[in-house]
């Protein structure tokens, strides 16, 4: 994962919690469509 990192791609997660900074969604919609709730909980609050 972290090669893939380094060549631009990114997790799920990652572009919901991008979009839920962006403002594009909101913090129940990116929890309700996330793979790991818990992955993006811990984006959100230690990112």
């Amino acid at each position: 994962m972290s090669t893939s990192c380094d060549q631009g791609m990114i997790t799920f997660e990652e572009a919901l919690l991008a979009l839920r900074k962006d403002g594009r969604i909101s913090l129940e919609e990116a929890l309700r469509n996330a793979d790991s709730r818990n992955d993006l909980k811990a984006k959100i609050n230690f990112g």
